[in-house]
């Protein structure tokens, strides 16, 4: 698949700003995403996503995630006590994230900002709703084998389409 912007996108100017300013609102925004953390319990990249959205492209705010979600996620993983029970418990689901996103990447980095955006947008207003108003379910562990995939193929397809990872598996964990 190559990279193609739409006219007047600015795009390729966007995924090269690595100006001071930039790199304050990316430093503010995580700042800001782990308060925000702290309060509602909505992820800190489903947060800077949005912040950051705001002002670049949702392609280039993606770009700006990956490492400090990858680095915040693996450390994560690597404090807990049982990594392989949780492995094996979810590996199916973490398959499932993977397929989706490979499937609906090409929606992000496809250079249609105006529906990547309001996907993004859509997306995170669920999640905000969702966080502030729902009670947390939990599925019976007999149903996980199942539930896994399809709970992880939606995620991922959220995820590659709009930059966001976590939308379907707030309701999960």
């Amino acid at each position: 698949m190559r990279f193609v912007p739409s006219k007047g996108s600015g795009i390729k100017k966007d995924m090269a700003d690595f100006s001071n300013p930039m790199l304050f609102a990316i430093a503010a925004t995580f700042l800001a995403a782990g308060f925000v953390k702290g309060v509602t319990g909505m992820g800190p990249p489903t947060v800077a996503m949005a912040v950051l959205g705001a002002r670049v492209s949702p392609l280039a705010a993606a770009g700006r995630l990956v490492i400090p979600s990858l680095v915040t996620s693996i450390r994560q993983f690597l404090a807990r006590p049982a990594r392989s029970a949780v492995l094996r418990r979810l590996w199916s689901m973490m398959l499932a994230i993977f397929a989706g996103m490979a499937l609906s990447a090409g929606l992000l980095v496809g250079g249609e900002t105006e529906a990547t955006t309001t996907a993004l947008g859509l997306a995170l207003v669920a999640c905000s709703i969702y966080t502030i108003f729902a009670r947390q379910l939990r599925a019976p562990r007999q149903l996980e084998p199942w539930l896994s995939p399809i709970v992880g193929a939606a995620t991922g397809l959220v995820t590659g389409g709009t930059g966001i990872l976590g939308s379907g598996l707030i309701a999960r964990t």
